[in-house]
């Protein structure tokens, strides 16, 4: 299976929020990065740490923020990452699989008869920028939520499998933060917006023919 991305930038400007991240990744930095991810994965669930990484290409070592989604068919196996840059994107994508396979409080950490089944798919955010909560494009945009102690951030995946409405975005924002639906109407709640490029194939690299 062929590694496999896209962008949630659609088609509009400036005006209508944050872009994608850029410069895109070509190819090769591409199937790198998925090949980091794998790696990361396996280790994880075979109780070792992850080997240093490999010579990369330059733009993986430029910061990015980024989520590491596990899926086993449609369901949801493991899902962590960062809004904000935290250190190169290779080491941030090396830790947050990592983290997703092991370390997700949701789920029962994956178990290597697992590793076969798994599907990889991370999520490079672009910066994540203040927006007014009536310009926040379901699908396009992910968001991100603050105020006070409290924070939330829901990808545009979520918006795209759930069929949400901005109203409806929000509401799920503001209580995936444990704050009330309505909480985006405080004067100090802060949402920020963000697109993402993926990047998805399967855990066990498929053999050349």
């Amino acid at each position: 299976m062929p590694v496999s991305w896209r962008t949630t930038s659609g088609t509009g400007g400036p005006a209508s929020g944050p872009g994608p991240p850029e410069p895109a990744l070509d190819p090769f930095e591409r199937a790198a990065l998925l090949g980091v991810a794998r790696v990361a994965v396996r280790a994880a669930v075979m109780g070792h740490s992850p080997p240093p990484l490999p010579d990369l290409p330059p733009r993986l070592r430029e910061p990015a923020g980024a989520f590491i989604s596990l899926h086993v068919g449609t369901a949801l196996r493991g899902c962590i990452g960062s809004v904000a840059p935290e250190g190169p994107l290779a080491d941030l994508v090396t830790r947050m699989s990592a983290a997703a396979a092991t370390g997700d409080p949701r789920f029962l950490p994956v178990h290597p008869d697992e590793l076969s089944q798994l599907e990889i798919e991370i999520s490079i955010l672009s910066p994540a920028l203040p927006i007014s909560p009536d310009q926040l494009e379901p699908v396009r945009h992910g968001a991100s939520i603050r105020l006070g102690p409290h924070r939330g951030v829901l990808l545009p995946q979520v918006a795209a499998r759930q069929g949400w409405d901005r109203p409806a975005l929000l509401a799920a924002l503001c209580e995936k933060a444990g704050l009330p639906p309505e909480a985006w109407r405080d004067p100090d709640a802060v949402v920020l917006a963000f697109t993402i490029t993926t990047i998805d194939g399967p855990l066990e690299e498929p053999s050349s023919p």
